[in-house]
């Protein structure tokens, strides 16, 4: 088992002389193969850098967006706004009665505390890019 002294002096000669001649070849050699793949594939690679922008980019705004929308629906902070398509829908179709745990309950809460349920956005953006992936993918 090597004592501290050995593995201190492995690591000083490692930043003095630099790294062994065969492991930068190596890794050169894992770069060149890197690119020649990314070349051969720029479909799959164009993807994958897209979807790496896109998906944090959608995580973060879609909840933002999906709160803006039902707000201007009518599902206001102080409840449902007078005169709105939410008011209309909750006195036409539901006759002025708000099941707890219904869809129009949820809406309301949504609107409500401006805060749209996490999971949600990203099961949305995930199934889109999902999606985008089936498309795209070579067949």
């Amino acid at each position: 088992m090597p004592n501290i002294s050995s593995l201190l002096s492995g690591a000083n000669d490692w930043f003095v002389s630099g790294p062994p001649s065969k492991l930068v070849h190596l890794m050169l050699e894992a770069a060149r193969h890197s690119v020649e793949y990314i070349k051969g594939h720029k479909e799959i690679f164009i993807t994958a850098t897209a979807a790496a922008v896109v998906i944090p980019v959608l995580c973060y705004a879609l909840p933002k967006l999906l709160v803006g929308v039902i707000q201007v629906l009518g599902f206001g902070s102080t409840g449902v706004v007078a005169g709105s398509l939410a008011s209309l829908y909750q006195s036409v179709v539901l006759g002025g009665y708000t099941t707890a745990g219904s869809v129009f309950a949820s809406l309301q809460s949504i609107g409500a505390l401006g805060v749209f349920p996490p999971a949600i956005p990203v099961l949305v953006v995930l199934v889109l890019a999902g999606c985008v992936v089936a498309w795209l993918w070579p067949r």
